[in-house]
């Protein structure tokens, strides 16, 4: 049997301790803002995922990523509308051609509304972001690709030509604190919303830089081993370095659970 210091195991105890203790409901209540410092030198950051009941994002295929009721995605437009920009993996927009557009048939798309649309923020550490995509196709808000050393020429000269801005952000891999940093000082991005995918995902909870998680709990269950849940990657071999979080609002509707947690620092 492998020892655990008493430090380790000191820490692990006070995680479950925290996990189980009672505090007043968020049940069907208003929502708390959660503490985020009003002068960062980041965005404040909240992914947003609709997950099976067995915690999947996707099925092992990658052929249904979407769970969620129209409720659920009524959220997604909801949020996409309070962010400054929206954050997504480049595997994620290849396979959902997804626009990062506003919800159909608002004002936005129509090209009325006052507010100026979200950046549309886009992570490839080797710019493989489908030049046909509907991200390029749909005069939404800019295009910036995060990417790293890793480009090739070609594909830098291809995707300088389609999107507002390309950034090198690292060398072997994406350095994320930096990047939320220049989105922050360079493109006054106070509030970013982030939709995945999952390695993104993991890559920025193991930085330490999401503030809020939202997740929809989807009455399916999928099953496989190969599918991806909503932060793969290395993850932590003990409870004691894994974060922690408070559930800050719960609601149901139907069968599906719609809650918030925000980050424990």
């Amino acid at each position: 049997m492998t020892k655990r210091s008493p430090k380790t195991s000191a820490r692990r105890d006070e995680l479950r301790e925290s996990a189980h203790r009672s505090e007043p409901s968020a049940w069907r209540g208003e929502r708390r803002e959660p503490a985020h410092p009003r002068e960062s030198d980041r965005p404040f950051v909240r992914l947003n995922l609709a997950i099976t009941a067995d915690g999947k994002i996707a099925t092992a295929n990658r052929a249904i990523s979407s769970f969620g009721s129209p409720r659920d995605l009524a959220q997604l437009y909801r949020l996409r509308e309070q962010a400054d920009a929206i954050l997504c993996g480049a595997a994620t927009i290849n396979a959902e051609n997804a626009d990062l557009g506003p919800r159909p048939g608002s004002p936005s798309r129509r090209g009325s509304a006052r507010r100026q649309l979200p950046l549309r923020v886009v992570i490839s550490g080797r710019g493989k972001v489908d030049p046909d995509s509907r991200l390029f196709q749909r005069a939404f808000g800019p295009v910036i690709i995060l990417t790293t050393r890793r480009i090739s020429k070609s594909r830098l000269c291809r995707l300088q030509g389609l999107a507002h801005t390309v950034k090198i952000c690292g060398v072997g891999q994406i350095d994320f604190p930096d990047a939320l940093r220049w989105l922050r000082s360079e493109r006054n991005v106070r509030n970013l919303l982030c939709e995945g995918g999952s390695q993104v995902n993991a890559a920025l909870l193991e930085a330490d830089l999401v503030d809020e998680i939202n997740l929809t709990i989807c009455p399916w269950i999928v099953g496989g081993r190969q599918a991806p849940t909503i932060a793969d990657g290395r993850g932590v071999a003990d409870l004691a370095d894994a974060s922690n979080w408070r559930l800050d609002r719960a609601r149901r509707f139907g069968n599906e659970l719609f809650l918030t947690y925000c980050r424990i620092r």
